[in-house]
């Protein structure tokens, strides 16, 4: 259960990172507070079946960007290991920077992931649901790799349905 308020409050802190570094107002006051007086703050659950692109911020920008719109496409998210040099003002920065390139697939960290799956190199994709999970390494489109499992993954059923565009 921790891990999960843990995640939910990556992604919270994630999906608002533009507002932390600018000069608009703190993130706190104008956002969170506001939504959960009008009872909007809540915590996702993981959903069963996911998407989810494992990335470091040494992968070219322009690769990042390709693989963004087509995460926003099919419904997938990000995911890193960890934090870099172990600075939260450095990591908004970097997201900002790179939400001002286009790049609006949700982020995520969890260096728990990455274990789980031996995650050694990046790019890794990852199409999970409770039959198993198909992971395929290397700068390989989503399209690609999901036509890919569609004919000999564990998840065959949902690459076909996500190539289809569900």
């Amino acid at each position: 259960m921790l891990k999960q308020v843990k995640r939910a409050l990556f992604s919270i802190f994630l999906l608002y990172a533009p507002l932390l570094v600018s000069e608009e107002g703190s993130f706190y006051d104008e956002v969170f507070e506001e939504k959960c007086v009008r009872g909007e703050c809540s915590f996702a659950q993981e959903e069963e079946e996911s998407l989810k692109m494992c990335i470091s911020f040494s992968i070219p920008e322009e690769a990042l960007l390709f693989l963004s719109k087509e995460l926003e496409f099919y419904g997938g998210s990000f995911v890193l290991r960890g934090i870099p040099k172990n600075s939260f003002p450095e990591f908004f920065k970097k997201i900002k920077g790179l939400r001002d390139r286009g790049i609006n697939a949700p982020f995520s960290i969890d260096p728990d992931l990455f274990e789980k799956f031996s995650i050694e190199g990046v790019p890794t994709l990852l199409l999970m649901t409770e039959e198993g999970v198909d992971q395929l390494v290397g700068n390989v489109s989503i399209r690609d790799s999901l036509e890919r499992f569609s004919f000999l993954g564990d998840n065959k059923q949902l690459a076909k349905e996500l190539l289809r565009g569900k």
